[in-house]
């Protein structure tokens, strides 16, 4: 094997060995999909004993007093009530008790069988208007019972029907129809938000997360002084090449974890929450993924490599971190906009400009929305071009003089040091 390859191979395998024996690196690449894998199955059990919208008003009952009604109009008959839905008549069962007149009303209330009854006048058709009492205050809201009474009512004045007087309560439910590939988002689905949530952090903490390992790598050689003895058997390109490949397979390793791990989730996930054929996430989506994640490692690798170049300590490597880090966490920021309009202005001009396009492409491609195919490789042509220039300018911090001083890191200072001059 050649010198320099050999020299190469070394770092590389330092780095990868001394990340794997981290039992904190261990825990965040192997916890975060347990604990994934923890709320799916808590949501899963949850769900499975969740009651129906009816259960729920009949359990709700069983702590609180049921109401009654007069019908002094005549409209609820005991036909009326025989012909209800099974749903609408558990629902009347429950919270709804009809009685002959107010004064047995007034009495039933009196002796707390009830807690507040409705009395329906002859003239409602006319009026419209029902009488409600109830002892105290009136309440904030309207009760239960008040909710069930519509609908029997409503079903009451068109004989019947139980089925027409839902559909007049609820005209309709708007189903969108978007004009792609993929078909409509469904915005009542929770994955519709939940997936683009889930794919920006994850990408956001994958490539920022194993990125920031070369700073940190990079200043506590430096503190603990094993930097001077490196330089005396290695050259500083020989290092940058070692630590940006080394902990890049560490990154790459991490993110087929996480990946894979969310394919499987995001598969069992849809029997939990019934996902629509746009959420068949298919498998070109990981693969995109996979190369915006070694495109997006490799642009924050270097700068962050370049600081931890130049930085004395990792106090100041971490305040230098945070504004090479800043367009991410702007991404983060309106990360609620980009998924309400995943192909809107806003989010494909992130997605293009190569600073945030790793994370911001991942959150369209999750989206439930079609990407145009040009948008995504002129992406990845802007994010190798940048790669490039970023390269040939870091390549240029990694100079004997410059890892062995201790001089404190401005601003200045990295753009000098960037253009050659330090």
């Amino acid at each position: 094997m050649n010198h320099n390859l050999r020299i190469v191979w070394l770092v590389i395998r330092n780095e990868v060995i001394t990340k794997f024996t981290q039992r904190s690196f261990l825990f965040a690449v192997f916890g975060m999909p347990v604990f994934g894998l923890l709320v799916l199955l808590g949501i899963n059990l949850v769900g499975g004993r969740a009651p129906s919208m009816v259960g729920q008003l009949a359990v709700g009952s069983a702590a609180t007093l049921p109401a009654a009604f007069v019908d002094q109009s005549g409209l609820i008959t005991p036909e009326i009530l025989a012909a209800l839905p099974p749903n609408l008549a558990g629902a009347v069962d429950a919270l709804l008790i009809p009685v002959a007149d107010e004064s047995a009303a007034a009495q039933a209330l009196a002796d707390g069988k009830i807690g507040e009854y409705y009395v329906i006048p002859p003239d409602y058709v006319a009026a419209g208007e029902i009488l409600f009492i109830r002892p105290g205050t009136p309440p904030l809201d309207q009760p239960a019972s008040s909710h069930v009474l519509e609908s029997v009512l409503a079903a009451a004045l068109l004989g019947g029907d139980g089925q027409r007087a839902s559909r007049v309560e609820n005209p309709y439910q708007l189903q969108e129809q978007a004009l792609t590939t993929q078909g409509a988002r469904d915005e009542s689905n929770p994955l519709t938000f939940i997936l683009p949530y889930a794919f920006t952090l994850l990408f956001y903490f994958v490539i920022f997360g194993t990125a920031s390992h070369n700073i940190s790598s990079m200043t506590i050689e430096k503190e603990n002084r094993v930097i001077e003895i490196l330089m005396t058997t290695i050259s500083p390109r020989q290092m940058f090449t070692g630590k940006i490949l080394g902990l890049g397979i560490v990154g790459l390793f991490q993110a087929l974890v996480w990946m894979g791990s969310g394919y499987a989730i995001s598969r069992i996930s849809g029997s939990t929450f019934s996902l629509g054929a746009e959420f068949d996430l298919p498998p070109t989506i990981f693969a995109w993924g996979l190369l915006f994640f070694l495109l997006g490692y490799t642009l924050y690798a270097a700068l962050m490599a370049g600081i931890g170049a130049l930085v004395p300590n990792l106090r100041e490597a971490s305040q230098a971190a945070f504004v090479v880090n800043s367009p991410l966490v702007l991404a983060l920021m309106l990360i609620g906009v980009l998924i309400n309009a995943p192909n809107g202005g806003l989010a494909i001009g992130m997605s293009l400009f190569p600073f945030t396009a790793p994370v911001v492409m991942m959150t369209r491609l999750s989206a439930g929305v079609a990407v145009p195919l040009w948008q995504l490789l002129l992406a990845v042509g802007l994010l190798l071009i940048t790669i490039v220039l970023v390269i040939r300018a870091v390549t240029g911090l990694f100079r004997a003089q410059v890892l062995l001083s201790g001089d404190h890191m401005t601003l200045g200072r990295f753009v000098g040091a960037l253009a050659g001059r330090v």
